[in-house]
């Protein structure tokens, strides 16, 4: 559960404080910005994943972060790992969410502070995905 010094050292997105943000992600090659494809440490040898890292400030403590995800197993699954930067080892562990595909939109309200979104797809998968803040 360590941190993700470099991504988080990144600038961060600003998120308006009256509205909210909608990022509409391409998690494909074609976006200069996705990494892979790779294994990642929770995944097996088969599974290789494409992600993209998006440093985000949170504001305010009632700021909710909502993924629509899709359905495991369908076309456009998506794995969703949020983690918390500048902090000691335990309250990375308690300021992290890692989400898989369950078809369920999901909300999380999370403590003010610097926070790395990464956002994957199975390699041979890759498409849109759909991340709104809200203040």
């Amino acid at each position: 559960m360590q941190q993700w010094t470099y991504e988080c050292s990144r600038p961060a997105l600003a998120l308006a404080s009256d509205a909210p943000t909608d990022l509409r992600l391409d998690i494909s090659c074609a976006d200069p910005e996705v990494v892979g494809p790779s294994v990642w440490a929770s995944s097996s040898a088969d599974d290789l994943r494409i992600w993209r890292d998006i440093t985000v400030d949170l504001q305010s403590p009632n700021q909710r972060i909502v993924i629509d995800v899709p359905k495991s197993g369908d076309p456009g699954a998506v794995e969703f790992l949020l983690k918390r930067c500048h902090t000691d080892c335990f309250d990375v562990t308690v300021n992290s969410l890692h989400l898989q595909s369950d078809g369920e939109e999901h909300q999380w309200l999370g403590p003010t502070g610097r926070y790395v979104v990464r956002v994957s797809r199975a390699a041979d998968d890759p498409g849109p995905v759909h991340v709104r803040f809200e203040p």
